[in-house]
């Protein structure tokens, strides 16, 4: 698990890298680090029950799907709103990568704060006169610090600090 956990972070800091520089993820990198997730959670479930193992696994792979799917949507309905993409497909890619390593929960926490850093980064950026409005900008470092933050500390930790946040809990 540990050798995963530093391949993953070299996999985010790589596909950050190369966005801040190109504004690309390239496909390769992501369907490589969700081959790499999925196979972490396939050997994680050799320690435990079998039916139970298949379901966290068929919930990880659900969660590439799902989420690469959800982030297109969003792309797309953010291009109608604003009359540009907003969002590319290797942001798609990477998030939908982070669902296997993350898992539904995991993901959903990863990309609320991934929106939510980039968004407070743009405000700051709009308000100092560094950024225009609706300016581009890589959205890939937002997503590698938060598939990483919730891949070290447990998921569910996120879960109750984000629904007290939002004074849901």
């Amino acid at each position: 698990i540990y050798v995963s956990g530093i391949c993953l972070f070299l996999i985010l800091i790589e596909s950050a890298l190369i966005d801040i520089k190109k504004m690309y993820i390239p496909t390769s990198i992501c369907v490589a680090g969700t081959l790499l997730g999925l196979l972490t959670v396939a050997t994680m479930g050799l320690f435990i029950e079998f039916k139970e193992a298949s379901l966290i696994l068929i919930n990880h792979f659900s969660s590439v799907i799902v989420s690469r799917w959800l982030m297109y949507v969003i792309s797309k309905i953010s291009k109608t709103i604003i009359g540009k993409e907003s969002l590319g497909i290797g942001d798609a890619n990477l998030v939908a990568m982070g669902g296997a390593w993350l898992g539904p929960s995991g993901i959903a926490l990863s990309t609320g704060l991934a929106f939510v850093i980039a968004g407070i980064f743009s405000f700051i950026g709009i308000v100092c006169g560094r950024m225009k409005r609706l300016e581009a900008f890589p959205f890939a470092p937002f997503i590698a610090i938060s598939i990483w933050t919730v891949w070290l500390f447990e998921p569910s930790l996120w879960s109750e600090k984000w629904l007290n946040f939002w004074g849901m809990s």
